[in-house]
């Protein structure tokens, strides 16, 4: 390995590694605000979103809240709400954290984690595929009954994403070999839209849930373009779409066929 002051160094391997680096130039270039940072970088900010300066609110990737920096777009429009709130006078919203799952492609290989995806918890089960051939690592982690999912982390094929990340944050018990939800050739469970509680998000960049669509569908919403209108679903960052090719939620959360047999029993 070269580096730029023309020294070299042997190796057998590179790991290249990416995060996120709070912008906080502002404040670290204008000590006299009053503004702390966290050891790391960031803007300190408490459960209101509020920093160390009277008056002064930070969200998004340039704040701090329990240690950690929140980058993603969902979690940003969650944090702006709550903050807006705040300064219009309802201070019961509050911040407690927020889910990390995430799905991306990364130098062209597709990845996500969910929940717990290194097995931290106590007593969890771990379930792991690989096809070294095709570059595929896929992992689950269930309580120690195998009933809930608490984590995964999918490398190189991520179409199991979806339906994995409904199981996990609505707490639906999984199959008795819970193994096959990331095993090929083999017949999965399908999370079928009808099967998911009210409260199932379905577009998170605008916290759109299974119930709002619902709601959308019965004030008169009878296409996809009328439930993206009612409700801004798939509108966003472009991870989730309304698909209309009757596939069902393995893939893609809604479809016209769902919207018009919901449509004719209004």
């Amino acid at each position: 390995m070269q580096f730029t002051d023309a020294t070299s160094l042997d190796t057998d391997l590179i790991v290249f590694s990416a995060g996120i680096r709070p912008q906080d130039a502002i404040v670290k270039n204008n000590p006299e605000c009053g503004i702390k940072l966290g050891g790391r970088g960031g803007i300190l900010i408490d459960e209101q979103f509020r920093t160390t300066a009277d008056n002064i609110y930070a969200i998004g990737e340039c704040a701090v809240w329990g240690n950690k920096v929140f980058d993603l777009v969902a979690l940003g429009y969650s944090m702006a709400s709550i903050c807006a709130a705040q300064i219009a006078g309802d201070t019961e919203q509050t911040f407690t954290g927020a889910d990390m799952s995430n799905k991306l492609k990364l130098m062209g290989v597709e990845v996500g984690s969910i929940g717990d995806a290194q097995g931290k918890t106590e007593g969890s089960l771990s379930y792991l595929y690989q096809n070294p051939k095709e570059g595929v690592y896929k992992k689950l982690v269930t309580t120690d009954d195998n009933k809930n999912l608490l984590g995964a982390v999918l490398v190189g094929d991520t179409e199991d994403y979806n339906n994995l990340l409904q199981l996990y944050l609505n707490d639906i018990d999984l199959p008795a070999h819970p193994e096959s939800l990331i095993l090929p050739n083999v017949e999965k469970p399908v999370m079928g839209i009808e099967n998911l509680p009210d409260i199932a998000t379905i577009c998170s960049c605008y916290n759109v849930s299974k119930g709002d669509i619902c709601a959308a569908v019965e004030g008169g919403a009878y296409s996809i373009a009328d439930v993206k209108a009612y409700t801004s679903a798939a509108t966003g960052c472009g991870a989730v779409g309304l698909c209309a090719n009757g596939q069902g939620y393995l893939k893609l959360p809604i479809n016209h066929a769902w919207i018009r047999s919901k449509s004719r029993l209004m």
